[in-house]
């Protein structure tokens, strides 16, 4: 009888850890005929190349089984118009596919024009897009009406003449970290059309286009989400990037209340940044104001014209510019046109940047602006996951961090199995567990050398240890 009852238990279980292969040669020819059939807890496998478009309608997991779309063997969507349509989708885990050569747009992720019930809570991990066909407004990855979303440690190569790396309309509550980005026609990041609450941190930007994050745009009336948003977007945070190249750093573009901070600039062509209002109402949206720019490491040559470009209908007076390095080589004078003052700047001091990652951007121990950074409101952790001095190194990259940073979850004997974190006996008292993008998530005092993580759902977590004398920071990937 008890064993009855414990299958009984275990039914729902095993009837959800089902895994569907789609392929040629496999019974689902298409992402779309398994996701007909998958289930919270269902993983779908990808394998080979696929040829040929897929849409995909209402695939729902839940907060406690998602639902997993993983690739294997290289599984590519190659050519075609687009290769993934996924809307009125919930708790989705993409990850490991390649998507490349589509002539409308790579992925293509929305609300079905539903934007009372947004697309929400999916994950996009270790994916590549790239090499785009069309060459007019067609975005390797595009969203819409998408809300609680991380888009993590992927990489976009080769954009569209016209088009974004990643164009977000009327988004919110999401991830933009650790990702790669080279060669983008307009933009690398754009968020527009209502987009809100974004943290976009720990990205490298190789010649990002006219503008490699555009915070805002502008968007037809009818696509704002919300309907009434008075914004082309807002509450953004880009911190800890790195751009190299391209026109244009960051566009402040119909945005409010976004802040610009410890990033590494080296080498814009055009301007550092630029502030414009494109969407003019003024009995409806707010002109461009009120936004920071701050503790950022620029180096520029003589291509600069100018350090920004400001257009009309924007409050370039309401900006704030505190503690940035700025320096220039030799050669023509440079119009250094910040709209108010930049208090506590560095400016004409070599930031003497040495080469990481394969540009000149990472700067040496003696550098003048360690510790020179405004004091940050929260934890925050720079391009390589270290956790900034507070006050911060000016730039995307800590000098001096706090603490050392363990690169695995097996580190120091810690071990993760089924959503409990094992710690070594240790004199930590307490911890704090942290997003990637420095959001304190728990905390608690330490009892029995184990920390229950099963309710976390991030694909990486920061976790601080902490004794009376000592602090120790792990990485830990789920």
């Amino acid at each position: 009888m008890k064993t009855t009852a414990l299958l009984l238990l275990l039914l729902p279980i095993l009837m959800s850890a089902r895994q569907f292969e789609v392929c040629t040669d496999c019974e689902y020819k298409s992402l779309s005929s398994a996701s007909g059939i998958a289930i919270p807890g269902d993983t779908i496998l990808i394998k080979g190349t696929l040829t040929l478009g897929d849409q995909v309608a209402e695939l729902k997991g839940n907060p406690s089984n998602w639902i997993y779309i993983i690739g294997k063997e290289n599984a590519t969507y190659s050519g075609g118009n687009t290769a993934l349509q996924l809307s009125d989708c919930e708790y989705v885990h993409i990850s490991n596919l390649i998507i490349e050569k589509q002539i409308l747009n790579g992925m293509n992720i929305d609300d079905a024009g539903s934007y009372n019930t947004p697309t929400h809570h999916i994950k996009i991990d270790n994916c590549t897009f790239r090499d785009m066909a069309g060459t007019g407004n067609n975005d390797l990855l595009k969203l819409s009406g998408f809300e609680d979303f991380e888009v993590t440690n992927c990489t976009f190569v080769n954009g569209s003449e016209g088009g974004s790396g990643i164009d977000m309309v009327g988004c919110h509550n999401g991830l933009i970290a650790n990702n790669y980005f080279e060669n983008m026609g307009s933009n690398c990041i754009q968020a527009k059309g209502g987009t809100r609450n974004i943290n976009i941190t720990r990205n490298m930007f190789i010649n990002g286009g006219n503008r490699a994050v555009n915070i805002g745009g502008s968007t037809g009336l009818a696509y704002f989400r919300p309907q009434d948003s008075k914004t082309e977007s807002q509450d953004m945070s880009i911190y800890a990037n790195v751009f190299v190249g391209g026109e244009c750093a960051v566009a402040f573009v119909g945005t409010v209340n976004s802040h610009v901070y410890n990033n590494t600039i080296v080498g814009s062509r055009k301007w550092v940044f630029r502030i414009l209002q494109e969407t003019v109402d003024p009995d409806r949206f707010l002109s461009c104001g009120d936004n920071s720019f701050y503790n950022n490491a620029v180096q520029f040559d003589d291509s600069l014209s100018m350090t920004v470009n400001i257009g009309s209908n924007t409050r370039p007076e309401s900006f704030k510019f505190y503690n940035n390095l700025w320096y220039k080589e030799k050669g023509k004078p440079w119009n250094h046109n910040l709209p108010s003052e930049d208090l506590n700047s560095i400016t004409g001091t070599s930031p003497e940047l040495r080469q990481k990652y394969g540009f000149d951007i990472y700067p040496l121990k003696s550098l003048v602006m360690a510790g020179r950074g405004k004091e940050l409101s929260k934890s925050t952790f720079d391009y390589d996951s270290l956790l900034y001095a507070n006050p911060p190194t000016m730039g995307a990259f800590e000098v001096n961090p706090t603490s050392s940073i363990l690169s695995n979850k097996n580190s120091d004997n810690i071990l993760l199995s089924n959503g409990i974190l094992y710690l070594p006996k240790s004199e930590f008292k307490s911890y704090r567990i942290y997003n990637y993008s420095g959001i304190l998530l728990e905390e608690s005092e330490l009892n029995d050398n184990t920390i229950n993580l099963e309710q976390i759902n991030e694909n990486y977590i920061i976790i601080v240890l902490e004794s009376d004398k000592t602090r120790k920071v792990t990485i830990i990937r789920k």
